[in-house]
């Protein structure tokens, strides 16, 4: 669309609100009240833990830790971190095919509670089994509750659709801004299995709200797609073989002695790029796309990769420079001493400063057609994130 074209010249792309009866949630559907505070508390347990996890790895066994060096700290947490965004795509699957969004939301926080109060049990296999369940939970959660702000909205061109997920984006910083400074402060200064157990109760409340606030909520949430017997059955039967697969390997490898930490890095480390790698390479070869989905498709892909290595560097926070804090920086500040998983909650504390100055700058620029384009706007992030560590 030309910049000076406007879209109240054209009724079909003017935005529109949406009558809404009964009581709202700052104009909004109530039903949003409900997924921001569900998903409002999930954060704050996922960040809180987040904040602990690496310092706990690292930290020695005198002082309550594992005592893992920073490499290893480090590798551990970028697996577990990698799983969480990777089980996201048969979390979608499975909300499609067998559970539906509003079902698959409730089981993956189910799941992610269990994870963190398995964790607040002082025995390092217990930790790593709910590590586990942590990341599968969230999976199930992540693809799916913001799916739910969407139907939300079944008009799309409701005016307020994209303001419901900005509230409910502002949720997600929320929580993850509370939970260093409470979850961190616990497990640094009490005790790190309080800490983790601190975490599970966060996800205990998200869970209560969704359960008051779930008749809020879309019916659409609650659909499900069919999926043929043959094709359930021929799923089940690949599950079941790679699962016994893997249980009878590494009964092998725990039952001659041989298991180290490095038995589950390293073969979740090859999971976590091979696959995303097989998918690219079925989409592109698959013979129903057009010339121009093909190209889309490979544009798409540069997009991914300069992702991947933004959220590479990004993510760092949470283990390279979460050690760095503990070991190299001063905690304390006006006579006031604080943990060092505090500095975890400036990232959202930045986000909620800036956020509505960058959207203002974005506009500002439109208006003057100089707004950059989305390729550019990555490459800034790309090139902002690569100063900060200078």
């Amino acid at each position: 669309m030309p910049p000076t074209q406007s879209l109240s010249a054209d009724p079909a792309l003017t935005p529109k609100v949406t009558a809404v009866q009964g009581r709202t949630f700052f104009g909004h559907p109530r039903g949003l009240a409900t997924l921001f505070m569900t998903e409002m508390w999930e954060r704050f347990s996922f960040y809180g833990m987040r904040a602990l996890l690496v310092i706990y790895l690292v930290a020695p066994a005198d002082k309550g830790g594992l005592g893992f060096n920073a490499a290893t700290g480090a590798a551990i947490y970028s697996v577990y971190n990698a799983m969480v965004y990777l089980l996201a795509l048969p979390g979608g699957w499975v909300s499609d095919r067998f559970w539906g969004a509003r079902k698959t939301v409730l089981i993956g926080g189910c799941i992610i509670m269990a994870g963190h109060f398995m964790l607040a049990v002082p025995a390092e296999a217990s930790f790593f089994v709910g590590l586990g369940f942590i990341a599968v939970g969230s999976g199930l959660l992540k693809a799916n509750i913001s799916t739910m702000v969407g139907h939300l909205y079944p008009d799309r061109n409701d005016a307020r659709r994209d303001g419901g997920f900005t509230i409910f984006y502002m949720g997600i910083n929320l929580g993850a801004f509370a939970a260093p400074l409470v979850i961190g402060t616990v497990g640094q200064k009490v005790d790190w299995h309080l800490g983790f157990a601190l975490a599970g109760v966060g996800m205990a409340l998200g869970l209560g709200q969704y359960i008051l606030g779930g008749r809020h909520l879309s019916k659409e949430s609650q659909k499900v797609g069919s999926l043929p017997v043959a094709e359930r059955r021929a799923l089940l039967k690949k599950a079941a073989f790679w699962t016994g697969l893997a249980v009878v390997f590494y009964a092998v490898i725990i039952g001659t002695g041989s298991y180290t930490i490095n038995w589950v890095i390293w073969p979740l480390t090859l999971v976590g790029l091979v696959i995303p790698g097989l998918v690219f390479l079925r989409m592109k070869r698959d013979p129903d796309l057009s010339a121009d989905e093909q190209g889309k498709l490979s544009g798409y892909l540069w997009f991914f990769l300069a992702a991947a290595i933004f959220w590479m560097i990004y993510d760092q926070s949470g283990s390279t420079l979460n050690v760095f804090a503990t070991n190299n920086t001063a905690t304390k500040l006006f006579g006031f001493n604080f943990p060092s998983s505090w500095f975890q909650s400036l990232n959202p504390l930045y986000i909620m400063a800036l956020a509505p100055v960058v959207a203002w700058l974005w506009v500002w620029l439109a208006r003057r057609s100089k707004n950059p384009s989305t390729a550019t706007k990555f490459s800034y992030g790309l090139v902002l994130i690569g100063v900060s560590f200078v």
